[in-house]
């Protein structure tokens, strides 16, 4: 039985009757006549829901870096990886003019921690659960506060200007600091200090 997944923006919850699903030794694919889908577990399939997709690379730009990085890994090493789980498959789109499999920047650091794990004398199964820790160890998530951070910035930028052509003789707002305290007054261990840098002055441009 074949079950569903999001593939590429394709949700396929029943495959159709007329589909056929083809199996080799290195690729299965469900072909359902309009599309075909690679079921194989890609490097997607070992990241949480909502990661931000890492930056791409080619398989023949992914061998030349760690070529470059005295790494020799000839390409049935890495398919032979990828059959047995010890790292995921790559995905398949269009690179330019062809399509191409792509890997995330992740795998060069992951292949050479798998190198260095088997100089140490480590099985590839001992080694499954450390590429799964390199791809979570890779994700860049992006700070949920980061939109409240320039709205804040731009109101106190505003209001420190204010403050300034009131208060301080014209001159102009060089930076704002903001503090924050617990109901004791005293600051908050975990984020004690934000350093703003103030909006552009439209008016006043530097």
């Amino acid at each position: 039985m074949v079950h569903p997944r999001t593939h590429e923006g394709l949700r396929m919850s029943e495959p159709r009757r007329d589909a056929s699903l083809t199996t080799t030794a290195s690729t299965q694919t469900l072909n359902t006549g309009e599309v075909t889908v690679d079921l194989r577990r890609d490097w997607r399939d070992w990241l949480p829901d909502g990661a931000p997709e890492p930056q791409l690379i080619t398989r023949d730009e992914l061998i030349e870096w760690l070529a470059d990085n005295g790494i020799n890994l000839p390409t049935r090493t890495l398919e032979s990886w990828h059959r047995q789980g010890v790292l995921p498959y790559p995905v398949r789109r269009k690179h330019g003019e062809t399509v191409k499999a792509l890997y995330p920047t992740w795998f060069i650091t992951a292949i050479k921690h798998l190198r260095d794990s088997q100089d140490r004398g480590l099985s590839l199964d001992k080694i499954k659960p450390l590429m799964r820790m390199d791809a979570l160890n890779s994700i860049q998530w992006r700070d949920p506060t980061d939109d409240l951070k320039e709205e804040a910035r731009r109101a106190l930028t505003a209001y420190a200007r204010a403050y300034v052509r009131r208060w301080g003789g014209g001159r102009e707002v060089g930076g704002i600091i903001v503090q924050i305290t617990d109901g004791l007054g005293n600051p908050n261990s975990t984020i004690a200090e934000f350093d703003f840098p103030v909006v552009p002055d439209a008016d006043n441009p530097s």
